[in-house]
């Protein structure tokens, strides 16, 4: 009600505000909305690569890159506390975000969201409104009168810059993340995205940085975990009217290599960028993985498989790329219109050594930034 929403309008007010924009079913109609209200509050916005909301922000939105990198020293944290976060859509990807919010438990934090399911397991909510989020947020930008400071918006602004700046200072000694960047920005405007869960997804919400072209992201995320990417991918592929490119891991490619068996009965095209680290990356975050050799065996599970015979089995071209060949072999698979698989091996170890590596050096420079 008209109410209702002028109670929001004033609960708003707010010179050090921030909008969180968790992944969404209605990306494309939740991404703009959240864009409308950004630029009437000049609100920072935090969005997951699945919220719609990460790219194709107009020149005025500021949607903050690497925020998971930025938001992991403790002391960053207490720096960029905010007055009011505004947040829509499921639990973000990242941990380092999610801590961010916990740790500002108390600060008033408006949830909008119309689903029948409690979309705020850290219990972080001060307000939770059960109404339509693009349809809210849009009506909100009309009647908010105040914006946040030029102070906090620059502060924002500084940490991305300097986030930015040292991530591509280390674009020398490639790693799994920096598919994610080539991917996300190889991708024509208007094209589509397609993430598999575990390392990917959380690779390109960390390393896909904001773009001004709009893309359309998807992902499976929740209890399927790495079932059946291959075969979603060709069925979004279907309904999209631009290419596809689809990244995955060699345990999703292997779990769901039927799925290619769609190359054989349709023409949609996708481009499949196969990161090949013989194994499950993602289990390498957890404290299991100082109990070898049963994690190797039990827990990362290398499977030692050439996987190009899976694609020669369904007649499909497999061909092996370097991360320094991967923009130019990903732009040339995305032109030439058919179904490519895209291999590019890394090794598991090393790659979470980086990962680790590139965390520590961007909090550096997010705390210079920050002084």
């Amino acid at each position: 009600s008209d109410a209702q929403l002028a109670e929001l309008v004033e609960s708003l007010e707010s010179s050090r505000g921030v909008i969180v924009a968790g992944p969404h079913l209605e990306a494309d109609q939740v991404g703009p909305a959240v864009w409308e209200f950004a630029a009437a509050t000049n609100f920072p916005v935090l969005a997951d690569a699945l919220s719609g909301a990460r790219f194709g922000a107009p020149d005025q939105v500021h949607v903050v890159a690497a925020y998971d990198l930025i938001l992991r020293p403790k002391d960053t944290i207490e720096l960029l506390k905010p007055s009011v976060i505004v947040r829509v859509g499921s639990s973000p990807t990242s941990s380092a975000l999610l801590n961010w919010m916990s740790a500002h438990n108390g600060v008033p934090h408006l949830v909008v969201d119309a689903g029948g399911r409690w979309k705020d397991h850290g219990v972080n909510a001060t307000k939770y409104v059960e109404a339509d989020p693009a349809d809210t947020l849009t009506r909100l930008a009309k009647q908010v009168k105040m914006s946040a400071s030029p102070e906090w918006v620059a502060s924002w602004r500084a940490v991305g810059a300097a986030a930015i700046e040292a991530l591509e200072a280390e674009a020398g000694i490639p790693h799994e993340g920096e598919v994610l960047t080539i991917a996300s920005s190889t991708v024509i405007p208007g094209g589509s995205l397609f993430v598999s869960s575990s390392m990917p997804v959380r690779d390109l919400d960390v390393f896909g940085y904001p773009r001004s072209e709009r893309i359309h992201v998807y992902g499976n995320r929740g209890a399927s975990g790495i079932d059946g990417i291959i075969s979603t991918a060709f069925g979004v592929a279907s309904q999209c009217a631009g290419p596809m490119v689809c990244v995955l891991g060699d345990l999703a490619f292997f779990h769901d290599q039927n799925g290619l068996l769609w190359h054989r009965e349709d023409d949609t095209a996708v481009v499949f960028v196969l990161i090949d680290n013989n194994g499950g990356g993602i289990f390498h975050m957890l404290p299991v993985a100082e109990h070898e050799p049963h994690f190797t065996r039990l827990i990362a599970t290398p499977h030692g498989l050439d996987l190009s015979h899976a694609a020669a089995l369904h007649g499909i071209a497999l061909r092996d790329v370097t991360i320094p060949e991967l923009t130019e072999e990903l732009g040339r698979a995305v032109a030439d219109g058919v179904t490519t698989v895209l291999r590019v091996r890394t090794d598991r170890v090393e790659s979470h050594r980086r990962r680790v590596e590139l965390a520590e050096i961007v909090g550096r420079s997010v705390r210079e930034a920050l002084k």
